[in-house]
């Protein structure tokens, strides 16, 4: 599926009626599952970037933000790029695969790829299942839902993972 997602300017995600707006949905209910998907595609792209909520900081961080002598930080690179690449990499992505992260070599080679793969497939399942919501097709956007939401599971599971090694590795 292609996707047609566009990223978010911080800030952006707060004006949720501008952005349901832009969806051609007039059922409430629909709208608000489709800004549900734009809500966990930002939370995936925090995931790219290192960073989600600031409870998991990632050793790339840095390398998307900009920390300010005012304390203030701020996203410093765009990812459109290296998210499409990654697309490129996982090819189609369909709800009823396996992680197509996991099996990829390409993906597999680092901590950073595999979260970036897995952000990449949530954004991918979150786009898909807008795109069936605007066409009212609820019944077949539930799978994209289920599929992207597990999909930031693992990009939790993992991140998890790669803090509690990497405390363990400064004990040591």
């Amino acid at each position: 599926m292609k996707s047609g997602l566009k990223f978010l300017d911080p800030d952006q995600l707060y004006d949720q009626h501008r952005i349901t707006s832009t969806f051609d949905i007039t059922r409430k209910s629909l709208r608000d599952a489709a800004f549900d998907m734009v809500v966990l595609a930002d939370a995936a792209s925090d995931f790219f970037r290192g960073f989600s909520d600031g409870f998991i900081v990632l050793a790339w961080y840095d390398e998307y933000h900009t920390r300010h002598d005012d304390g203030t930080i701020t996203r410093s690179r765009s990812i459109v790029e290296e998210v499409a690449q990654i697309a490129a990499v996982l090819g189609k992505v369909n709800p009823a695969d396996a992680c197509p992260t996991f099996n990829s070599k390409i993906l597999c080679a680092s901590d950073k790829s595999i979260i970036q793969g897995l952000a990449v497939e949530t954004m991918l399942l979150a786009d898909g299942c807008i795109n069936l919501l605007v066409k009212a097709k609820v019944v077949a956007a539930l799978a994209w839902l289920n599929a992207a939401y597990q999909r930031i599971m693992e990009c939790t599971h993992a991140s998890q993972e790669i803090v509690s090694r990497t405390r363990m590795r400064r004990l040591n």
